[in-house]
């Protein structure tokens, strides 16, 4: 085979829009391994969700090391750790700051819109015990986390939030991971002197973009890594940790060269592998900007894309 690497985003690119992986998708994933091929995972997502998600899936993932937090931390399945890359305490400080005083500005989202997170959430749980399908719910709750722009911050792959709430519940469902509530954020990383895997922001799409734009143009921000994994959530990190960082630590580990190496996303936060790999691809589902920086473009998460691109990586059609 041309291609000996396949690193896939998560998140509406493996996972599909039910927050399942498909038997096609395993299967494939499997039929590339037994042809000598190398797949693993870059992911916005903490080290430790990574790692409950890929429990029961069947897929050997022992000896292949997975990228988490974009980069950020690189470890095995069974807790090893890589590379674990911090956000520096004085940065995270400054992150913080800006964040609570650019909430405290905008004001707080009203009791009857968190009323409806909540009405939204029982009723998920109710339809996924009666077996129904979630998909469209999911979306819409994750939505109207952003109604509430809320902070997710994370140290030592520990969540720590300010309040426990139905938007909250809802994350550690999709993530999971168990939240710790510590009451001010700021407080308690000036208080424990932390150094941050990531910090989090879910707001509206135009808060979103706003804090984005500020980010990049703030000197005060320049060493920090900040991006979208969807419209309604920002990803702050350390400057390193980002997917192409990842990619470049996986081929010096298997000693495959860049130009042997697919990445495939859907996100602003996969940019940079999909840049960076020998062939970079996007699924039928992602933005439109990296549709157009992919060399091929594939199904969608929800139509097995990345069982597609891997038979045609085992049968040399790239």
């Amino acid at each position: 085979m041309k291609y000996k690497l396949i690193v896939s985003d998560f998140d509406d690119t493996l996972l599909n829009s039910g927050y399942t992986v498909s038997a096609e998708n395993i299967k494939a994933i499997k039929d590339y391994q037994n042809a000598g091929g190398v797949f693993t995972i870059a992911t916005g997502r903490s080290f430790i969700s990574m790692i409950n998600c890929l429990e029961g899936l069947g897929l050997n993932f022992e000896n292949v090391p997975i990228v988490t937090y974009q980069g950020g931390k690189i470890g095995y399945i069974d807790g090893r750790v890589i590379t674990d890359i911090r956000m520096e305490h004085n940065y995270a400080v400054d992150v913080l700051e800006y964040l609570e005083s650019s909430a405290r500005a905008s004001g707080q989202v009203s009791e009857q819109a968190n009323e409806q997170v909540g009405a939204q959430v029982n009723a998920q749980s109710n339809a996924q015990a009666g077996g129904q399908s979630s998909v469209a719910s999911d979306e819409q709750i994750f939505k109207q986390m952003a109604e509430r722009h809320g902070v997710l911050l994370f140290i030592d792959d520990v969540l720590y939030v300010e309040t426990y709430n139905e938007q909250v519940k809802l994350y550690e469902q999709i993530t999971r991971l168990k939240a710790k509530v510590v009451g001010n954020l700021l407080s308690h990383v000036k208080a424990t002197n932390a150094k941050p895997n990531a910090i989090t922001v879910a707001a509206q799409p135009n808060i979103i973009e706003g804090y984005l734009q500020h980010f990049k143009t703030d000197s005060k921000f320049k060493a920090l890594t900040v991006n979208t994994s969807k419209p309604y959530f920002l990803d702050i990190l350390p400057l390193k940790a980002h997917k192409a960082e990842g990619i470049k630590a996986l081929e010096k580990y298997f000693n495959i060269p860049q130009h042997q190496v697919i990445a495939v996303g859907d996100s602003m936060n996969d940019e940079s592998m999909i840049i960076y790999a020998g062939l970079g691809v996007a699924v039928a589902n992602a933005s439109e900007y990296i549709k157009s920086i992919a060399n091929l473009t594939v199904k969608s998460a929800d139509d097995n894309g990345i069982a597609q691109l891997i038979q045609k990586a085992i049968a040399s059609d790239l």
